[in-house]
């Protein structure tokens, strides 16, 4: 038995599709009679919907469901296995009336009106559809333990539900969107994704993870985040509130006030309400209601976010007794940006950005390793598209101006100009790239 389909027979075992021989052998080399695929499809999908209709078991279903029609409502069944509710619905609707699921619910198809749970339990709802977004709506006592989300979906609760205890979002991108309506305990974002909150929901707590980077997160009107912890760059904007923040994470900006946030030591400058704040230089948070209108609200107590520095009095100039001390302009605070990749081409600094934006503004110090000599160069480009076919440029740039070995000249290339290498921001920086003339 090869190595690699270990893992996937022992799953597939586990669930009792693959029994092998009455030796309890399981021969993997023997070629697959037309018996033997029939056998295993069945137990597979077990009993199969595949017409309009209303259906109601009159005993336990001790295997799996599969319903491949749209039109179909499933009352009053008891599942041991999975419930499938396969592609072949396409964009039609499937109603589960007083239906308990021990096992997964895996949701293929469907469309933007299509699944609907009323009273039910479910032990975990996998949402996996290729082409196009599903929306689950629950209603009465419908109750979801674990809700796991892997394409473009909106879940939605009725008034007085709240079905969804726990929501994970993982394997999808930036171009699938994810729509919450209703109220959330917990959602954690695992993956990038554009996530939505709509008007007078509420989500308790949520999270980003490690390789949700880019994600976009949008509050609509009346929409309340309770907490939100970041482990990874985000984009948070809308008209919502958001009551807490911890960020823990370069890359972060909310488009809107926060009531109150904590940055962690390792985060130098996050953007709340439209301006570049840092642990030495905190914003007032939004007024606690009641407050008056010239109050600035409270401050978060946090440690890594401590009361503003006082002025910084120049020594040089004299004070007078009823003259205010003259304030010295605070540095700016630098900002690491994430870039995937930089080099450069005759005069001008190409970097590549993980999300499509508007970097004009941007500039970078570049220094020359052999003469410490330091110029400022704008970043020209938007976002740059082509890098690998500009690296016998940059690389030919790079021999006719540095006087470095050619193992270390290509070293830097490989490294800038393949993002697949995952050179990480912190080892970018520590490569100088020399550039002046």
């Amino acid at each position: 038995m090869s190595a690699w389909s270990k893992p996937y027979i022992k799953a597939v075992a586990s669930k009792g599709y693959l029994k092998g021989y009455l030796d309890k052998s399981f021969r993997p080399q023997k070629p697959i009679t037309r018996a033997e695929a029939v056998v295993v499809l069945d137990q597979a999908v077990g009993q199969l919907i595949h017409q309009p209709g209303t259906y109601e078991p009159k005993n336990t279903v001790g295997g799996n469901l599969t319903i491949n029609s749209g039109g179909v409502t499933l009352k009053n069944a008891v599942i041991k296995g999975d419930l499938i509710l396969a592609a072949g619905i396409g964009e039609g609707e499937v109603l589960l009336d007083h239906v308990t699921v021990e096992g997964r619910t895996i949701v293929n198809g469907g469309g933007e009106n299509s699944i609907v749970i009323q009273d039910s339990t479910m032990n975990q709802v996998m949402v996996q559809k290729d082409l196009g977004r599903v929306r689950i709506f629950t209603k009465g006592d419908t109750s979801i333990s674990n809700t796991v989300i892997k394409s473009g979906a909106k879940l939605e609760e009725e008034q007085g539900n709240e079905a969804f205890k726990s929501v994970s979002v993982e394997s999808t991108s930036v171009n699938d969107l994810v729509q919450f309506e209703g109220t959330f305990v917990k959602v954690a974002v695992k993956s990038t994704v554009t996530l939505e909150i709509s008007e007078q929901s509420t989500i308790a707590l949520l999270e980003t993870y490690t390789g949700s980077e880019g994600s976009a997160i949008k509050l609509l009107d009346k929409a309340v985040l309770k907490e939100i912890i970041l482990q990874a760059a985000a984009k948070i904007t809308g008209e919502g509130t958001i009551l807490k923040a911890e960020i823990n994470a370069e890359g972060v900006s909310f488009e809107q006030l926060v009531k109150e946030y904590i940055l962690s030591a390792t985060v130098k400058v996050v953007v709340i309400g439209g301006k570049e704040v840092g642990s030495s230089n905190p914003v007032p948070t939004v007024p606690s209601p009641g407050a008056g209108i010239n109050s600035p609200g409270p401050v978060s107590p946090a440690p890594a976010s401590p009361a503003p520095v006082p002025p910084v009095v120049n020594p040089g100039i004299p004070v007078s007794p009823g003259q205010p001390p003259v304030e010295q302009p605070a540095p700016e605070p630098g900002k690491v940006l994430d870039i995937r990749a930089a080099f450069i081409v005759q005069d001008k600094l190409y970097t590549l950005f993980p999300t499509i934006d508007d970097y004009s503004a941007v500039k970078w110090n570049v220094a020359n390793s052999v003469t410490q000599e330091t110029r400022t160069r704008p970043n020209t480009q938007k976002r740059y598209k082509t890098l690998e076919s500009t690296a016998f440029q940059a690389e030919r740039f790079l021999r006719r101006r540095m006087t470095l070995p050619i193992r270390t000249r290509l070293s830097i290339i490989r490294g800038l100009c393949y993002p697949a290498l995952r050179l990480t921001t912190a080892c970018m920086l520590k490569i100088i790239i020399a550039a002046a003339k």
